[in-house]
């Protein structure tokens, strides 16, 4: 028998039943193709189409497409631009950890004694003799396992054969390894070897992992993984004899229970004295491909299933005195994948068998034709339609020398042209004699044909059909659009498969009444957009054009005609504008009216004019760029604007009118004033410390009752402000159950734009806490909170509604515990946009299109209202609320984060002796001084009011962090050097574990004063500086501030009260540990310490204004 296994993975697979109606590609083109070379053995390779095409092309040899290889499929790039497929119906190569690999079933004996072959899709150990496992076949995760029931005898090796001789007396045992599978052949080779009861009914042990064993009715074998699909698979087992020409065959029968696998052979053929022995009972197992398979059929046994048997494929009929039957005929069938060719354009494609035997040397025909599909189920009997004749080859090949074996090439292409058109999974392909009468067409094929297709990318229809500069043209003229240019650009976009190389062009034509009027194709080039400028059109006129691509080789089917109109005339007056929120400025009695932030609603109508399709509108811009369509009979519309800041009171809302063409009227400028920019709605700065009633500080009355909670020291604690101003702050501390302040009624409308801040202290993430809402019906109009699953969150309810969606605007960074922290949340009517600030600075945004709608209930401060009950109450304190009936802008919110700026940290440096400096902040931190530090004159020559450092070892140190260093800050000092240091030297620093979380310091590379900040307090870390614009003077008093502008993330320097420069900084961390005065930490260690005189430092939680950095330096 043939050493070629049954278990076929066949290629191209399918069946006509699956076609479905598509157009077919276009016929092909020559202007631009050669011939294609024959894909060769050892060409070169690229990983994809586009830059194997391109390596063709360069070099003139076809070169694979490494990264469409699969165990059975090649595809090859040609140099003329196609593509060439050849799918074999068995692997000829497997992927392994290091790639592909060419199957080789060869056995190799290991040093263990085992036996495995080369290269194979299913991992297989064969026994080396012994008592051990006779086999484990293993694919994926399941693996089945035989045992011989005795000792086995050391295999002889044979290529991919072990032959076990006298496994039993006169019986051999061959494994036959497969690229898929094994084959198992018993050798009984006399009669009387046939008689023993071990042979009658051969038991192997069984053994499965991660696999269950099934046999059917039909005793077909199959190896089912855990999920239920089969991984190996084997027929039925075949018998044969030794008779000359064609061998009695017989069925063996197959069980698998109770840890065995029993095969009893067919006694008939054993008994039967006209057999011939040796008598072969062969079982097999392969891994089933997913689509590929094949079949042949016996007239004889026209009940019998031959699908994916392990023989020869058979075709012809036989007339043989020796074979059991005598006589008989066969038809062959190949299930091809073809869907890899779906929607391409077929050249030719060859179907080639691998003829190994012929019944003489005189040639007969064998037809090739399109069937139906097939399956397990394929018989004689059940033969698939055989739907028309492809080709025929008259040949006698594998007879003899006069004869060699060897391949027979069929013309398959109308097959698989019907296949690619009609999206085919698969195509079935049948093998039959021509003459079923004639003993000379008896022929033997290999299991394993090929196809190989010439093909190529068939453009894709043009999309995007458009008329610049953006104008989508219709199929209907009746609404065909207008276009400005009398001399428009018509555009269209390409698409090839192929590309990314493969150069394409495009055919434009254009009619005007129906009748063709101008043509034109561009150059090649790679698909993308393509472009056509045509000769001046008339106005008022319609036309229509369509665009084909082009790659050379073959053409798209034509788009559908696409239609437009031009009109160059624009609109010729300017629309008309009112405004009852914001009037039109009248020179003699202006109207002041809304404010900064406040929206008003605006009109704009056509003035007469009938084509009006939009209009465009900016404040303070006369090219106004913001459009908004026309709607209506009237073609009116109406926008929403809120004005910004601005120097100016007065402003101007640019506006013009667009037609459906794009032609823009002439701007009407329309002018109107704004009121003084509006102050708080209410405020609750929380200070009361006592009592039940928090005040509104806003003066507008609209005070909050507390229930339940009580007070606690604010966010700015005791001590001054940067001007002076005592502080004796408080805030508002609640439990988190039950407790929280409200007003009496609403504080302002949620269905117009508002801006709602507060401090916040959150002391528990376990919940979601709320810090501000204002009630509605059902739920809250809006939401300021904390989440569990967000962070910080400021959100809507897009209705008053239980189950109604919500809007968030969340911010990235996730809150801290126990840490101070400012929320802002801001609704932009006009924007229709949800703005979330974290401590100044914007943090998260999220449009909210939906109408916003009105919560007429009470401002919560502590709690939400949330599908009709209140619930999310605030574990922490809440401090400063202030609640805008406006938009506020970011500058006036980074005000409210930064300001005012708190003395948290203030040495005078008076004391005259000791070590000792006092903290005159009020916070307690007083400096204490160690090494070369001396008391010496301040800038004012007052002896003992200034500390010396020696630039060596002296330092004055606080005990614990003055400075929340990623929030806002400023810190400031009056220095002088006594010599020029020859590295960093530093004034005052904050620690953290590693590096100083700030520098303020001399550089001795610029010579200048610098303000540093690292990126984080470890290794390899980055820094931000920001210096001073002239070097630094010795022995000179020299006033510096530096501050740390979290809003805005920058860090800013300025000297003897002027700014100097400023840095993004955007890292900001927590530097813990205490102030550094004459050095700071580096790379864990103490180092730049500072040579001179120090005077009045001063740490600020905040942002120093100007003013008081005047004040500082010039006082």
């Amino acid at each position: 028998m043939d050493g070629v296994g049954r278990a076929v993975a066949v290629v191209l697979a399918g069946c006509l039943g699956l076609a479905i109606g598509v157009s077919g590609p276009a016929p092909a083109r020559a202007d631009r193709r050669t011939p294609a070379a024959p894909a060769a053995v050892g060409v070169g390779e690229a990983r994809d189409e586009a830059t194997a095409l391109a390596a063709a092309r360069r070099s003139g040899r076809s070169v694979e497409v490494a990264g469409l290889r699969t165990e059975t499929r090649s595809v090859f790039a040609n140099p003329s631009g196609t593509l060439t497929l050849q799918e074999h119906a068995r692997p000829v190569r497997v992927r392994d950890g290091t790639g592909w690999r060419p199957a080789d079933p060869t056995l190799h004996r290991n040093a263990d004694g085992s036996v495995t072959p080369g290269a194979t899709q299913v991992g297989l150990v064969l026994s080396g003799g012994g008592t051990g496992p006779l086999l484990r076949v293993s694919y994926a995760d399941s693996s089945l396992t035989l045992t011989w029931p005795g000792r086995l005898p050391a295999p002889v090796l044979g290529g991919a054969t072990a032959t076990y001789p006298e496994v039993l007396p006169g019986v051999d045992l061959r494994l036959t390894a497969d690229v898929t599978g094994y084959q198992q052949e018993l050798v009984i080779r006399d009669r009387e070897a046939a008689r023993n009861p071990a042979v009658r009914d051969l038991r192997l042990g069984l053994v499965t992992h991660g696999a269950s064993v099934r046999v059917d009715e039909a005793g077909n074998l199959s190896v089912l993984d855990r999920r239920g699909a089969t991984v190996l698979h084997g027929p039925a087992p075949r018998m044969w004899d030794s008779s000359p020409g064609e061998a009695r065959q017989a069925r063996a029968r197959v069980s698998a229970s109770g840890g065995a696998l029993t095969i009893v052979p067919d006694l008939s053929l054993l008994t039967n004295p006209a057999t011939r022995y040796p008598v072969v009972v062969e079982p097999y197992l392969y891994h089933p491909a997913t689509t590929a398979a094949w079949a042949h059929v016996s007239k004889h046994f026209s009940t019998t299933s031959y699908y994916n048997s392990k023989s020869e494929a058979k075709v012809g009929y036989y007339n043989d005195r020796y074979a059991s039957p005598t006589s008989d005929t066969y038809r062959a069938f190949f299930r091809m994948e073809t869907a890899p060719l779906n929607g391409k354009q077929i050249f030719r494609a060859t179907f080639s068998p691998y003829e190994i035997y012929s019944y003489s040397c005189q040639a007969r025909a064998v037809e090739l034709w399109l069937t139906s599909g097939i399956s397990s189920s394929t018989t004689w009997a059940k033969q698939p339609t055989w739907v028309r004749r492809l080709d025929a080859v008259t040949a006698a090949k594998g007879w003899g020398p006069n004869c060699p074996a060897g391949p027979l090439e069929f013309d398959a292409t109308s097959a698989v042209v019907e296949a690619a058109a009609n999206n085919w999974s698969s195509t079935t392909l049948g093998l039959r004699a021509t003459n079923e009468s004639d003993t000379h067409g008896w022929k033997k094929f290999r299991n394993n044909p090929t196809l190989t297709v010439e093909y190529n990318s068939v453009p894709q229809v043009p999309t995007a059909l458009r008329v610049s500069p953006a104008y989508v043209c219709t199929p209907d003229p009746a609404s065909a659009p207008a276009v400005s240019s009398l001399a428009p650009r018509l555009i269209a976009t390409l698409a090839d498969p192929d590309s990314a190389v493969q150069s394409v062009r495009a055919r434009f034509e254009l009619a005007e009444g129906g009748v063709p009027i101008w043509s034109h194709e561009t150059e090649f080039k790679q698909a993308s957009s393509f472009s056509a400028s045509v000769p001046p059109l008339t106005d008022g006129q319609t036309y229509a054009f369509r665009v084909q691509a082009d790659d050379g080789i073959a053409a798209s089917d034509w788009t559908d005609w696409c239609y437009f109109t031009v009109d160059s005339t624009a609109p010729s007056l300017v629309p008309g504008v009112s405004s009852t929120d914001y009037p039109e400025a009248d020179p003699v009695d202006p109207v002041r009216a809304g404010g900064v932030g406040k929206p008003g609603t605006f009109r704009f109508t056509p003035n007469g004019i009938a084509d009006v399709a939009a209009y465009q509108y900016d404040i303070d811009n006369p090219e106004p760029a913001q459009r908004v369509a026309a709607t209506g009979t009237d073609r009116s519309a109406t926008v929403s604007i809120t004005p910004g800041p601005s120097p100016s009171p007065l402003r101007t809302l640019y506006v013009r009118s667009v037609d459906s063409a794009g032609n823009q009227s002439a701007v009407r400028a329309y002018d109107f004033y704004l009121a003084p920019t509006a102050g708080p709605a209410a405020v609750y700065r929380l200070d009361e410390g006592s009592g039940t009633v928090a005040a509104d500080d806003s003066g507008n009355g609209r005070t909050a009752t507390l229930t339940g909670g009580g007070w606690a020291e604010g966010r700015l604690g005791a001590g001054a402000t940067a001007d002076g101003t005592p502080l004796d702050d408080k805030a508002l501390t609640l439990s988190g159950s039950g407790q929280y302040a409200a007003t009496a009624g609403p504080v302002i409308r949620t269905d117009s734009s508002f801006t709602v801040a507060a401090w916040v202290r959150l002391r528990s993430g376990t919940a979601n806490a709320t810090a501000l809402t204002q009630a509605g019906a059902v739920n809250g109009g809006f939401q300021l909170y904390y989440s569990t699953s967000f962070g910080w969150v400021f959100n809507r309810h897009v209705t008053d509604a239980d189950g109604t969606a919500i809007v968030r605007a969340t911010a990235p960074d996730p809150p801290q515990l126990n840490r101070w922290t400012h929320l802002a949340g801001v609704y932009d009517l006009s924007a229709r946009q949800l703005r979330l600030y974290v401590n100044g600075a914007l943090a998260g945004t999220a449009s909210f299109p939906d109408p916003p709608w009105h919560a007429s209930g009470a401002l919560q401060i502590g709690r939400l209202k949330y599908e009709g009950t209140f619930r999310e109450y605030w574990p922490g304190e809440i401090d400063d609320v202030r609640v805008y009936d406006r938009v506020v802008y970011p500058a006036e919110i980074a005000e409210f984060a930064n300001r005012p700026a708190v003395l948290v940290g203030h040495w005078a440096m008076d004391e005259g002796s000791g070590v000792t400096v006092a903290d005159a902040s009020g916070r307690d931190h007083p400096l204490t001084a160690a090494g070369g530090v001396t008391w010496a004159a301040d800038r004012f020559d007052v002896p003992g009011a200034a500390v010396e450092t020696d630039g060596t070892t002296g330092r004055l140190t606080t005990s614990t962090s003055v400075a929340t260093t990623d929030r806002s800050y400023s810190v400031s000092a009056w220095v002088k050097l006594a010599s020029a240091p020859s590295t960093y030297a530093t004034i005052l620093a904050q620690d953290g574990t590693y590096h100083s979380g700030l520098y303020l310091q001399y550089s001795a590379a610029t010579r200048k004063f610098v303000l540093s900040v690292s990126s984080k307090d470890g290794s390899g870390e980055g820094a931000s500086r920001a210096f001073a614009r002239s070097e630094a003077v010795v022995g000179r008093w020299t006033h510096l501030v530096g501050v740390y502008d979290a809003a805005a993330q920058q860090i800013r320097l300025y000297v003897d009260g002027e700014f100097a420069s400023s840095a993004p900084y955007t890292t900001a961390w927590q530097a813990d540990g205490p102030v550094q005065v004459g050095r700071s930490r580096y790379a864990g260690a103490y180092n730049n310490y500072w040579p001179g005189s120090i005077d009045e430092v001063r740490v600020y939680q905040g942002v120093l204004s100007q003013a008081e950095i005047d004040n500082l330096a010039f006082s």
